[in-house]
């Protein structure tokens, strides 16, 4: 029993269902009791930890390492106290507790030695790296690089970003010919791999080693590669994807018919059931009566709970297609006879004509393009197959790759941009689901800020969350319209200058914030401007 809750709780646990994880850790951990099992006691402690750690209890999740860490050393298993101890060292580390932290990795790295874990020593080192380049204590962090290199290279499971930290340290010591070098190793183990993290951020990567060694247009390819590598992300095969929507609704549908079907069946039996019991005696009939009555009674509430939920579904789908139907029609529509008007005022030399041509097709391809990363992540969010892969991102580096994107609709609007978050500020989020938030809501502020005016980003921390806020100086939000802002129901209004959307922006905003453990709020004050907050926990 306590081997199956342990395998319950790691299964769980690695398919983000922490609820089902805690309970059973719970279960687990009140089976063994007595038990003198000490190594699978302590993993139920151990794996109980993490899932505390991932939902951002820190006192319980450090209570669980502490008592993983004492029922091992209680039954001398080895391999346990190496495990916890690194798990220990990376958690006071993260924890602005680094003196600490480094006591356990150092323990944990003497133990594994005792018993020839090299495996072990070489994670041991990995983590200390993070710790030393956290610090800026350079030469011991790349010490700690090369080291896991030397172990890992037959591994590129483990590997995995030593090439890049390598690649940012050899940066920030202005060793800039050999930090491209390795960050082009990391890009091709991450191209092998599918890691979308680390071909986004070795991208990025290149183009800032290039722009300082004032390789202007190198920068600019890497970051041009950059910038399709994540276009193609969020708009490839929409197509597919909405098929593969409309499939799912359908079996859905014929699945809560058959379960109808299937229950309406089970009545029918039940009531002959009944009529055959008649023959018992009067008790028995009362009895199997009161019984079926029951039971009526609450199948009744399961099919209207059902039907419910099926037309609830329904029409979230009806909006969602609508949606797709008006809107994907619009931009589209602008490019119908585009070929023709081109040519015959290219024949006439009518460039005025040509540049309001070339102004439409612009904003129409942005307006696509926008339209089509939030119905393929919205559609992505309701299936639950949007990928989750929270990590420690700077804050203000993302904020200021976003600005890069709304640059140019800023500047033809005179629209002054202010990124007022600190450097080195981190949270704790999936990277494409912030750019996603930061995206829509920087876009909504530029559409409905007139001439002139300015969008500005802060944030605040506070117990171990950091808010972000959006403001700008717009037209603001009535009052009676802020209750449907997050819905469907609400269609989205014209920008200042006539910029149009499709009103899945601010709702794909709410839910991402919340997959990311966050919440999402509006302050707004007709003709003065608005204020989008939202928060995500800090790293």
């Amino acid at each position: 029993m306590l081997n199956l809750y342990s395998n319950l709780l790691s299964a769980a646990y690695s398919l983000g269902d922490y609820k089902a994880a805690l309970e059973f850790a719970r279960k687990g951990i009140e089976t063994g009791a007595n038990s003198k099992n000490y190594e699978l006691i302590g993993d139920l402690y151990y794996n109980n930890a993490l899932t505390f750690s991932a939902l951002g209890y820190d006192k319980e999740a450090e209570l669980g390492y502490l008592k993983s860490l004492e029922v091992n050393q209680k039954g001398h298993v080895a391999t346990g106290i190496i495990s916890v101890k690194m798990a220990l060292g990376e958690f006071y580390s993260s924890h602005a507790q680094a003196k600490l932290g480094m006591r356990y990795l150092s323990e944990a790295k003497a133990a594994a030695k005792q018993i020839k874990d090299y495996y072990s020593v070489a994670v041991v080192h990995k983590m200390e790296a993070s710790v030393f380049s956290q610090k800026k204590d350079y030469p011991k962090a790349m010490a700690a690089i090369d080291s896991c290199i030397q172990y890992f290279q037959t591994d590129p499971r483990i590997i995995q970003g030593l090439f890049y930290e390598k690649a940012k340290i050899l940066k920030e010591t202005n060793q800039l010919e050999d930090a491209v070098l390795w960050a082009k190793k990391e890009l091709e183990m991450a191209a092998k791999s599918k890691s979308q993290v680390y071909v986004f951020s070795s991208y990025l990567l290149l183009s800032e080693i290039e722009k300082a060694r004032n390789n202007f247009e190198q920068a600019l390819a890497y970051h041009e590669q950059y910038s399709a590598f994540k276009d193609s992300v969020y708009n490839g095969n929409l197509e597919s994807k909405l098929a593969e929507e409309r499939t799912k609704q359908n079996i859905e549908t014929e699945q809560d018919a058959r379960k109808k079907a299937e229950l309406e069946a089970n009545l029918l039996s039940t009531q002959n059931q009944l009529f055959g019991a008649i023959a018992a005696g009067l008790l028995l009939i009362l009895l199997v009566g009161g019984y079926l009555f029951w039971q009526l009674r609450k199948s009744r509430r399961q099919l209207e709970s059902q039907n419910l939920q099926l037309t609830q579904l329904n029409a979230t789908k009806d909006k969602f297609f609508g949606i797709i139907a008006h809107d994907l029609r619009n931009p589209l529509t602008a490019f119908q006879g585009v070929g023709e008007q081109l040519n015959y005022y290219l024949e006439k030399g009518d460039t005025a004509k040509l540049q309001k041509i070339s102004g439409l097709i612009a904003k129409s391809a942005a307006n696509l393009s926008g339209l089509l990363d939030n119905l393929l992540s919205w559609a992505l969010l309701n299936r639950g197959m949007i990928p989750y892969s929270p990590e420690s991102l700077e804050l203000a580096t993302e904020a200021a790759a976003n600005f890069e994107i709304h640059g140019n609709a800023a500047a033809a609007k005179n629209i002054q941009l202010e990124n007022n978050i600190p450097q080195n500020l981190k949270v704790h989020a999936d990277r494409n689901a912030l750019q996603a938030i930061l995206r829509n809501l920087v876009d909504n502020a530029v559409k409905f800020t007139p001439a002139g005016g300015r969008v500005t980003l802060g944030c605040t921390e506070k117990d171990n969350k950091v808010f972000i806020a959006v403001n700008d100086t717009g037209t603001g939000i009535a009052t009676e319209k802020l209750a449907q802002l997050f819905s469907l129901e609400k269609r989205s209004e014209h920008g200042t200058e006539g910029e149009k959307g499709a009103g899945l922006g601010l709702l794909l905003c709410k839910e991402l914030v919340e997959l990311n453990q966050g919440i999402l709020r509006v302050f707004s004050t007709p003709s003065k401007g608005s204020t989008f907050e939202f928060s995500l926990p800090s790293a």
